[in-house]
């Protein structure tokens, strides 16, 4: 036989056909019926000795034959080749295709075929076809018959000049006759497994008779758009009124065209279902011939939403990125193994801008790997591309108002095959965080010298008023001691006894009250409590020094650890001491506390009392001799607050942290 043919159309020949294939094909004209209503395209019925045994009225349409001068006969006694074409081979490729049916029992789909037909008049009629063919089987599986179908695709292959985008048109038309040959495959199953996979796979059909647009929906073309099948009659302005309006006109523009060049077409709609939902609808199609030879749109539509919304999150998640590499204060350089510079940011400015000069310039950082000090920016890339590993660098450039500093950070990006393919660097400007990293330098070396100079003057006051009480206190008792015993060794002439026993006795107090005093200052500088029994009994020494009749003081130690350095137990009991004598001179209280514990690795003093108060403003440089404390405070890395009111008393609390090795 030759060329494909359009629709298939049952004909009086269907009679004699059924007749004849009776004894050896067991074909009954019922099943005649059923195959001619089952392929509504243009066919023949072959037995397999291929002789044309039926054929429908779409195919001799097609073929411009006539049923009785093909019936019977040998398929390509009836349609043989075009001697004016000897370039062409459609009698062997479908010889070919149909012993491929009879040997193997299953379907054959040829591809186009350039096969023209005979005319009544003579000569030949140009024509190109695709063909199926489907055998049928009896019980033990012989092929008794051969189905012949085809599809008249002449226009198409004739226009194929005028389609712009011939690859688009060729997978538009594989994807349209694979659908249709899967169809055909399925059609001895039922009907309702077409429906099924259409549900399964979330694709419907259609066809829509041109120009007049009736159209045609599978029950998947009809769940694509949330309806159940044949809840209505398909139009387009039903279709466009479920739709988005900015599709309306591009959709009708595709079909207006598709319709007016034969050519195949594609579209994406946005649907809105009964229930509101918006969905994506892809739409594959192309214009063939029905029965009565009047253009005819064929599509498939598949649901595409969550394809779409994916590729939305996408491009939004790309621009997103764009957006940040774009406005990032950053330097974002990308460079190959021929340190070609393939990829920079809008920071980047390699037309003379300063940063492109900040990445070359060599600055020997302590804050580099020795083995990395020393390398150029090129060296670094280059040790980057061969090692695989990440890398530091830091460079500088003079400026008019300052250094400007800048630090990269210079990281591989591995192709598959874990080769180094590429190196993304990024380069921050640190110039400010220098600038700043110097001010802070510069101020805790200002803030030790005060906390050096606060010392030395409280060592300095301490030495004045330990001189003045040697001078006025000790040394004046010293001397009228030796005013005394001068008498005694230059006796006055008639002195009594009863004189010099008066002498002695007044020497010996004055050397007394000396001794006293000279003890107190001792203790003063180097309290012998604190050396000999520890912190605890020290504090607990201040407590019952000053308690008494009108002052009630109370000292507690809770939780304090043994062992603490020598310089932080001196620090808490000046503290303490000078806390206590500014409440015992100052506050006029009638009850105060001293209490000292160990909490969560810090030492914590506590100076209590319900004196007459005061405001910590007031005191803040230097009041009541919280200076002193003040400046050992911070010394020791502490920190100092006071909660006072006139006429509420007041609380000093002390925190002191300990090193770990303390805790």
């Amino acid at each position: 036989m030759k060329e494909n043919a359009p629709d298939m159309a049952t004909g009086s020949g269907l009679e004699e056909a059924t007749a004849k294939s009776q004894s050896n094909a067991k074909l009954d004209k019922k099943s005649l019926r059923q195959i001619a209503t089952a392929f509504p395209g243009a066919y023949l019925v072959l037995s397999p000795d291929l002789e044309i045994q039926l054929v429908s009225d779409a195919y001799l349409a097609a073929t411009l034959s006539k049923r009785e001068d093909i019936l019977g006969k040998y398929l390509f006694d009836a349609f043989p080749d075009n001697p004016a074409t000897p370039e062409a081979n459609a009698v062997k490729n479908l010889h070919a295709s149909l012993m491929c049916v009879l040997e193997t029992g299953k379907p054959h789909q040829l591809p186009l075929q350039h096969y023209d037909v005979p005319r009544q008049e003579g000569g030949f009629a140009v024509k190109y076809w695709n063909a199926l063919n489907t055998p049928v089987l009896n019980e033990t599986g012989e092929v008794i018959h051969i189905i012949h179908k085809v599809t008249d695709v002449t226009a198409l292959a004739q226009s194929r000049a005028k389609v712009k985008d011939l690859e688009a048109e060729h997978h538009v038309l594989q994807t349209t006759l694979e659908q249709l040959r899967k169809t055909q495959q399925q059609l001895h199953d039922s009907e309702a497994l077409l429906r099924e996979a259409e549900q399964a796979g979330h694709i419907g059909s259609y066809e829509a008779d041109i120009p007049d647009l009736n159209f045609r929906f599978s029950d998947g073309m009809y769940k694509l758009l949330g309806y159940e099948p044949g809840a209505f009659v398909p139009t387009l302005d039903l279709i466009d009124a479920s739709s988005h309006p900015e599709d309306i006109p591009v959709v009708r523009q595709i079909l207006e065209e598709a319709a007016l060049y034969q050519q195949p077409y594609e579209y994406t709609r946005r649907v809105y279902r009964p229930d509101g939902q918006m969905r994506y609808i892809h739409s594959i199609g192309k214009v063939a011939q029905n029965s009565q030879g009047r253009p005819t749109f064929i599509a498939i539509a598949q649901d595409v939403t969550e394809r779409r919304q994916t590729e939305e999150k996408l491009r939004q998640s790309e621009t997103q990125f764009r957006t940040l590499i774009s406005n990032t204060p950053d330097i974002i350089t990308r460079w190959d193994k021929d340190l070609n510079l393939v990829f920079n940011n809008q920071v980047f400015k390699p037309k003379g801008g300063l940063p492109v000069y900040l990445l070359y310039q060599q600055e020997n950082s302590g804050a580099e790997q020795p083995a990395n000090q020393g390398l150029t920016w090129p060296e670094k890339v280059k040790r980057v591309l061969a090692t695989g590993e990440t890398l530091e660098h830091y460079s500088s450039y003079p400026m008019p108002d300052g250094t400007a500093r800048y630090h990269s950070r210079l990281v591989p990006e591995f192709a598959e095959d874990g080769t180094v393919k590429r190196v993304l660097a990024i380069a921050r400007d640190i110039t400010s965080l220098k600038r700043l990293e110097q001010e802070n330098l510069d101020l805790r070396l200002s803030q030790q010298k005060e906390l050096v100079i606060a010392i030395l003057e409280a060592q300095e006051t301490e030495r004045r008023r330990i001189a003045e009480g040697l001078h006025n206190g000790i040394g004046q008792l010293l001397y009228a001691a030796k005013l005394n015993l001068d008498q005694l060794c230059h006796p006055e002439q008639g002195q009594p006894e009863q004189g010099v026993d008066t002498t002695f006795t007044k020497v010996d107090q004055i050397l007394e009250q000396a001794i006293r005093q000279t003890r107190g200052l001792s203790h003063q500088l180097t309290p012998a409590v604190l050396e000999d029994f520890g912190l605890q009994v020290a504090l607990e020494e201040i407590g019952t020094m000053f308690n008494g009749p009108k002052l009630q003081f109370h000292t507690y130690v809770l939780k304090l650890r043994p062992h603490l350095d020598k310089h932080v137990q001196v620090a808490v009991y000046r503290m303490a001491q000078e806390l206590a004598n500014n409440i015992v001179k100052h506050a006029k209280a009638t009850e105060a506390s001293l209490l000292l514990r160990e909490q969560k690795g810090s030492l914590i003093l506590l100076a209590e009392d319900n004196g007459i108060g005061f405001r910590p403003e007031q005191v803040r440089s230097q009041g009541m001799g919280l200076k002193f404390i003040r400046d050992w405070v911070q010394l020791l890395s502490g920190s100092l607050s006071i909660d006072a009111a006139p006429g509420k008393g007041a609380l000093v609390q002390i925190h002191l942290p300990l090193p770990d090795s303390q805790t």
